[in-house]
């Protein structure tokens, strides 16, 4: 439950005057990061379309009534996706990395053209009838309970250079980044970092018990290979160099004020456990499924929206490694990383829907998606609606 928490109190700390708060390596992005990656193919190419961005590119691939004698080429293996008219006119080198010269995607998996397939020639669904699903319980730790009263309380400054740092204090910092000497663009000025509230990377957060006001210090914090909260990060060691502006300490809540806490938390837990049912759920079936085919339209979108996402103004790969500090390759491995598991959602949220006899023509999709309880975007809503036909029947246990 800890990304739960930290979530609200990320958004408590930000309703507060000139205080800001990091989440870019909580670990509610590590249970999330397979929503925020369908989500983002679906906004950003919504951008793309209203900010006029890459309209050339946008329109062959976006538009259902394409024609192009391209239609077959990928399927055919005659062709890489590479600077032929489905390319970004932005980016064409990195257009080559989603598509092998064989009509196969990077793991493998056949690329079929788009006309005229079916939803079946992609994937075979495990039985939905009749599914164990491991999913994380909701249930908040009077730990998590103190952390989010104590990120609601007033702190009172402390005074002088002997002040020093303990946990649950809140440290106004500042930080920069550095791979490898060479300085990275994510630095923070006057950041609110409450130490235990998983606010930075919990080394980091750690290594700020036991300084001062006016400290400077490093620390290297070494990333996972696959890292979705910052690409860039990815299998690195990355320095932080943190100065302390100020400390400021609450008071310890009662036993009493804790529970209450913990009882409203837990309500609120609670709420958020449907949620929690769709997406491990939805992972079940994308661990246990066969799939057979990528569709060519599917690999194209999730590459334009990996591009302006991760690419963006840099308009080269070149450009973005040299900025970056890191390799072509390593780019390339990342962009695949990316989009074959984005391309796999979709293909299992359209199959699913079709199985269970939802569309977007359903009035339980259009219910859903106007109430957006749990996201704003179609396709989850519409995973989401497919899955409320069997949600009862499925055996969920402890993570």
């Amino acid at each position: 439950m800890r990304w739960f928490v930290t979530l609200l109190l990320k958004e408590s700390l930000q309703s507060s005057q000139n205080k800001i708060i990091d989440v870019s390596n909580t670990e509610k992005e590590k249970n999330m990061k397979k929503r925020l990656a369908i989500v983002t193919v679906s906004s950003l190419l919504a951008m793309t379309l209203l900010a006029g961005c890459e309209k050339n590119a946008t329109d062959k691939t976006l538009s259902a009534k394409q024609e192009t004698s391209n239609e077959d080429v990928i399927a055919s293996g005659n062709g890489t996706g590479g600077t032929g008219s489905n390319s970004s006119s932005k980016n064409k080198d990195i257009a080559s990395f989603a598509y092998s010269d064989k009509g196969k995607a990077p793991d493998g998996t056949k690329i079929i053209s788009d006309k005229d397939y079916r939803i079946e020639d992609c994937v075979t669904l495990p039985d939905l009838q009749s599914m164990t699903v491991v999913c994380p319980m909701a249930v908040v730790t009077d730990d998590e309970a103190e952390g989010y009263i104590r990120g609601n309380l007033d702190a009172k400054p402390l005074m002088g250079e002997d002040a020093t740092a303990k946990r649950w204090d809140k440290l106004t910092i500042d930080y920069t980044t550095s791979y490898k000497n060479k300085k990275l663009d994510q630095s923070r000025t006057g950041m609110l970092a409450i130490i235990g509230s998983y606010s930075l990377p919990e080394k980091v957060e750690q290594s700020l018990i036991g300084h001062h006001i006016g400290d400077r210090f490093k620390v290297d914090v070494k990333f996972p290979a696959t890292y979705e909260g910052n690409p860039t990060f990815a299998g690195k060691k990355i320095t932080y160099n943190i100065k302390i502006q100020g400390i400021a300490r609450t008071k310890d809540p009662s036993a009493e004020e804790i529970a209450k806490a913990k009882a409203s938390l837990q309500k609120d837990a609670g709420n958020s456990m449907l949620f929690s049912k769709y997406e491990a759920a939805a992972q079940y079936i994308e661990d246990h499924a066969v799939f057979k085919a990528y569709p060519k339209k599917y690999m194209e979108e999730a590459r334009i929206a990996y591009e302006l996402e991760y690419i963006g103004d840099f308009k080269t790969v070149a450009n973005y490694a040299k900025e970056k500090g890191i390799s072509v390759d390593t780019i390339k491995k990342q962009e695949n990383d990316w989009i074959i598991p984005v391309v796999k959602r979709r293909i299992i949220t359209e199959a699913v829907a079709k199985s269970l006899g939802v569309s977007k023509d359903s009035e339980e999709f259009k219910n859903k998606q106007a109430a957006a309880t749990y996201s704003e975007d179609e396709y989850e809503n519409l995973l989401y609606t497919a899955l409320d036909k069997i949600i009862n029947k499925i055996r969920y246990v402890a993570q």
